[in-house]
């Protein structure tokens, strides 16, 4: 079993090194700082919750044209979650520091919470079409 858990452990820990460095981004100002084993959970766990939010809001984009930004909070009542907030394209703004905010866009924008405990995503917002 110890083997099984150092091997998962290499993998999500790779996998998300690899993902964090080209498409995921901390926004500074975070209750604290998710590891990139979360960071790989979310992602896996982040898919299918956006695919099935997006039905009615037009086809997906490319999962990799994606840039996510993610910052780790607490509830109102002390529990850690991620918020994470992604759009396809270039961002105007410093994404280290300032959310990218569209109001309309269709897919290439959505956001979502995940809980790192239940492995939960949840309050996935796609944006519309105006």
């Amino acid at each position: 079993m110890r083997a099984r858990v150092v091997l998962l452990t290499l993998f999500f820990s790779t996998f998300a090194h690899a993902m964090v460095a080209s498409q995921w981004v901390e926004v500074s100002g975070g209750a604290w700082h998710p590891d990139s084993v979360a960071l790989a959970k979310l992602e896996a766990a982040l898919v299918p919750a956006v695919t099935a939010a997006s039905k009615d809001r037009g086809e997906m984009r490319k999962w990799t044209s994606y840039t996510f930004q993610y910052q780790g909070r607490n509830s109102l009542v002390g529990k850690p979650y991620v918020f994470v907030n992604a759009f396809c394209g270039t961002a105007s703004v410093d994404v280290r520091t300032a959310w990218v905010e569209v109001f309309d866009g269709g897919t290439c924008y959505f956001s979502a919470k995940y809980d790192p405990k239940t492995n939960r995503v949840y309050d996935v917002q796609v944006n519309g079409v105006a």
